[in-house]
């Protein structure tokens, strides 16, 4: 999907596969399941394992979206991006720059970043789209304090590119992460938690295009 425009992928669901969350499934089965269910957008995101296992992992990804026509991001690692051909990489405050990803993966691919607050911003203003959160607590992503939906609503004011609210996210509480300006919601434990992802993927998605029922 080279050349992909931002504004053609549904960000409604963005699921993010983290290897912690897998337990003993397949990777491959777990992306098969929350595509079947509706994620417009999956990133893979795998801290702990060598660059052989990610690049192994990332290629059985790969072959699953591509196939679905879905976009696949890469977490923080560029060269796998790269070999991998993904649509794109995603990068947070501690990873690589947004300008150095920039250079190496030119206009082609697509460029998310991690906001935590709009101290962020200079930092991350290149990216094609913002990861922003913690919106509520959560246990996956310890060192985000919870911003709420408002920081949204501000970062909104700066940019019209797509926004994805992420941190605690469940159907019950997205509404108003929506109604601040969110293009769509990213989730972790509450699809990778659930026994059925792809039921857990199509209550969030429902609950999304609810919410943006009663935005109009």
């Amino acid at each position: 999907m080279s050349n992909l425009n931002i504004h053609s992928v549904n960000w409604s669901v963005y699921v993010i596969i983290d290897k912690e969350w897998i337990r003993d499934r397949s990777i491959v089965s777990v992306a098969e399941s929350v595509l079947r269910g509706g994620a417009g957008i999956i990133q893979y995101r795998n801290k702990t394992e060598t660059d052989e296992v990610f690049l192994r992992d990332a290629e059985r990804l790969r072959a699953v979206t591509e196939k679905a026509g879905v976009p696949l991001i890469i977490n923080d690692r560029l060269k796998a991006a790269l070999a991998v051909q993904a649509d794109g990489i995603h990068v947070g405050p501690d990873d690589l720059s947004v300008s150095e990803v920039r250079r190496s993966i030119g206009n082609e691919r697509i460029l998310g970043a991690s906001l935590k607050s709009l101290d962020d911003w200079d930092r991350m203003a290149g990216a094609d789209y913002f990861g922003v959160g913690a919106m509520f607590p959560t246990g996956t992503h310890t060192g985000y304090r919870a911003v709420g939906p408002g920081l949204i609503a501000r970062l909104r004011t700066r940019t019209h590119r797509p926004i994805v609210a992420i941190g605690g996210i469940r159907p019950e509480n997205l509404e108003p992460v929506i109604r601040a300006g969110a293009d769509g919601v990213a989730v972790i434990s509450a699809v990778l938690g659930s026994e059925d992802p792809e039921r857990a993927v199509r209550s969030i998605r429902s609950a999304v295009e609810r919410a943006r029922i009663k935005e109009k």
